[in-house]
């Protein structure tokens, strides 16, 4: 798996290196469950220079194995955690960008005439 990019909440163009490679990021996980949860997490150590990017609602683009193409996530939580040397990390949790259409209230016009 390699190394999860992130990118600024307003980014369209997901082509680059975006504003930081997390080479850090260690216990990368993708837990898809069909018809259900599709969830990245991830722990950071709070050290790391990347970490002023981890911020919520900023996407997370990592490649997945399982279906061997890069996906794009949400950062919506973090959670602090210490390691086993007693060293500040962060778990982060995200969610996939289809989730994002959940909250869309759009209703296309349509018109039955005879029907």
């Amino acid at each position: 798996m390699d190394y999860p990019i992130v990118y600024d909440k307003f980014e369209t163009d997901f082509s680059g290196t975006g504003l930081a490679v997390l080479g850090n990021a260690t216990n990368i996980k993708i837990k898809e469950v069909i018809n259900g949860e599709f969830l990245l997490s991830f722990v950071l150590p709070r050290t790391d220079a990347s970490w002023q990017y981890v911020q919520p609602e900023n996407f997370v683009k990592v490649f997945d194995c399982s279906q061997n193409k890069d996906q794009l996530f949400r950062i919506r939580a973090f959670d602090e955690i210490r390691d086993s040397t007693g060293k500040l990390t962060s778990n982060i949790q995200c969610e996939h960008v289809y989730y994002d259409t959940h909250d869309c209230k759009f209703f296309p016009y349509v018109e039955l005439i005879g029907q």
